[in-house]
């Protein structure tokens, strides 16, 4: 009703490609469905937020008498 309203003629707009139905994304996206990936990713971003770069690959260390656990330490602008 609105597009009539409109005056829109839906049959005489030009053809054009479909757009992505689940939009950009982002690389962060892509580690959400492993275990930590929701960390990492957070951690990702955070830091292109601050300082417009993308991160580097982050050095994980298990984390002793906690078997499966790891940590990782990230030095953004001089802060860890």
């Amino acid at each position: 009703r609105m597009i009539k309203q409109a005056g829109i003629q839906v049959m005489d707009l030009p053809d054009e490609g479909a757009d992505s139905p689940l939009g950009p994304y982002s690389g962060a996206g892509t580690i959400f469905g492993v275990t930590g990936g929701v960390m990492e990713a957070a951690v990702r971003s955070a830091y292109f937020l601050i300082t417009q770069k993308d991160m580097g690959d982050v050095n994980l260390k298990p984390v002793r008498g906690l078997e499966g656990v790891k940590e990782a330490e990230v030095d953004i602008n001089g802060k860890k």
